[in-house]
């Protein structure tokens, strides 16, 4: 404020030369900037305040100046409503220099803002604008306003002149620009804008996850999936679920055994530790690697056994020839398929009485009894 005033009266004193202002206005002025050098500004207000009640009305340069400075000090009360009618009525007499008066609008411009008069401060800004060559400033003025009367295609429109208006690249109107073009669906866009914060400022999760999402939405999945892996080598992805995201996707992609390698280094909370060693068994499976399967599975059935996890411990080992582990997670099961898959490993492994038990106690199976009569057939065959 000081500096502002200080300012203000050596512009006087240089516009006195062709203006006419009368030296008890000059000394008013002087005395009041006196008075705010000395923090006493209640006394200043006072001061301002009765001088215009007692300036003649056909001093109008003197009154222009003196409801200019009353609006100065209603700004560093925080009063901008008073501020805006004090330069309004300074304005309304004509006298003052052009250059004084868009400079003034400007300013009314930034307080409507402040009040939410976002329609009032675009048409400030319009008579600055007719006379001034747009700055990266104004031009943010103008988005802001903009944003508030839900203008989103306008409000990009400044954003994106803001922006050439600016040497060097600015943070905040990125992420403006990046939410605006989101908002409207301006996916190609978004993507560009989203590569260049990621390429300019630091790194951040959010940015690469959301630029993973465009691509996967564009149909540009292997992309998408990229741009996770980056995240993921530079420390970004810490998260279970965000690590379980890049191998779905990674998998998606045909790429189960790095997707599993993945996983391998990742920690599952409790609530959902069953699941990641299940998926596991999924990827291990997906790159037939049984060994690895059958780990993970084994894994997955020490923390809750289940019948289902069972049957398939028992069709992989099955699968792999290794009959004692069939038999032990068969014998856990309670359904004709797991009947007769026991009688198949017990009958593999030459426990032929055993699969002949099994077998016969099927016979009568309206699915398997025509199977369990074969099994038979072959074990006697073998007698």
């Amino acid at each position: 404020m000081k500096r502002w005033l200080l300012l203000f009266l050596v512009a006087t004193s240089l516009w006195g030369a062709t203006q006419s202002m009368s030296p008890r206005t000059f000394e008013t002025l002087n005395t009041i900037n006196g008075l705010l050098e000395a923090n006493q500004s209640s006394q200043a207000k006072q001061l301002l305040t009765s001088t215009i009640a007692q300036t003649a009305p056909q001093k109008s340069y003197d009154l222009a100046f003196l409801y200019n400075t009353q609006a100065g000090l209603a700004i560093q009360e925080g009063n901008y409503t008073h501020a805006i009618a004090s330069y309004q009525t300074a304005l309304d007499f004509g006298v003052l220099p052009s250059s004084m008066q868009t400079n003034m609008r400007y300013t009314m411009a930034q307080l409507a803002l402040q009040l939410a008069r976002y329609a009032q401060s675009l048409d400030y800004l319009a008579v600055w604008e007719a006379e001034n060559n747009m700055t990266h400033e104004a031009a943010k003025l103008k988005m802001v306003a903009y944003l508030g009367l839900e203008q989103p295609k306008n409000a990009l429109i400044w954003t994106d002149k803001a922006i050439a208006l600016k040497s060097e690249h600015d943070l905040t109107l990125l992420q403006n620009r990046l939410a605006l073009e989101l908002q409207l669906g301006l996916d190609s866009r978004a993507i560009d804008t989203l590569k260049l914060l990621i390429e300019q400022f630091e790194p951040k999760r959010d940015y690469y996850k959301q630029l993973s999402y465009l691509y996967q939405k564009e149909g540009q999945t292997r992309k998408g999936t990229a741009i996770l892996e980056s995240a993921y080598q530079i420390g970004l992805l810490k998260e279970y679920d965000e690590i379980l995201q890049l191998a779905q996707l990674l998998h998606y992609d045909g790429a189960p055994i790095k997707a599993a390698a993945l996983l391998q280094r990742a920690t599952p909370p409790i609530d959902k530790a069953k699941a990641h060693w299940e998926y596991m068994a999924q990827l291990f499976l997906s790159s037939r690697e049984n060994a690895k399967a059958i780990k993970a599975l084994q894994t997955r059935d020490a923390l809750s056994p289940e019948p289902k996890t069972a049957m398939l411990l028992a069709q992989l080992m099955a699968a792999d020839a290794q009959w004692a582990g069939c038999i032990s997670y068969a014998k856990r099961l309670d359904t004709p398929q797991g009947k007769m898959l026991l009688g198949t490993c017990y009958a593999e492994s030459g426990e032929r009485k055993e699969a002949q038990k099994i077998f016969s106690s099927m016979v009568e199976d309206t699915r398997y009894g025509k199977n369990a009569k074969l099994w038979l057939e072959s074990l006697r065959n073998q007698e």
